[in-house]
């Protein structure tokens, strides 16, 4: 499990859920963008666990 936490893919969606969710909680102006970012960010953190 810590192998796989620690490729980049994992580590990269890991920060943009992190950095979106902030952004979802603190501004709604940039709401749309932040979501689409977390969805991305949750895609990127399945494919590093795929693979």
């Amino acid at each position: 499990m810590l192998d796989k936490i620690k490729k980049l893919e994992n580590i990269e969606g890991l920060g943009l859920i992190i950095f979106c969710g902030i952004v979802i909680m603190l501004g709604p102006i940039a709401k749309i963008l932040a979501w689409l970012g977390l969805a991305y960010g949750a895609w990127k953190l399945w494919q590093g666990f795929k693979n």
